[in-house]
């Protein structure tokens, strides 16, 4: 095989692999902004969290 028809070959191979982690790398990206999304919502809803008071007991006293 003639060295400069090797080379392209390997060029379009390097190529090839060099799209396909492209394409791994923003899969990956998406699944982290899922997580984040997710996580930033937990978070939101504890920090929302419907609150209520109620006594549990009563001090009364006098200075006498």
């Amino acid at each position: 095989m003639h060295p400069a028809r090797r080379l392209q070959q390997d060029i379009r191979k390097t190529e090839t692999e060099q799209r396909r982690q492209r394409q791994d790398i923003f899969a990956v990206e998406d699944e982290i902004e899922a997580r984040r999304d997710a996580l930033t919502a937990a978070l939101q809803k504890r920090l929302h969290r419907a609150s209520r008071d109620q006594s549990l007991f009563v001090v009364r006293w006098n200075v006498v």
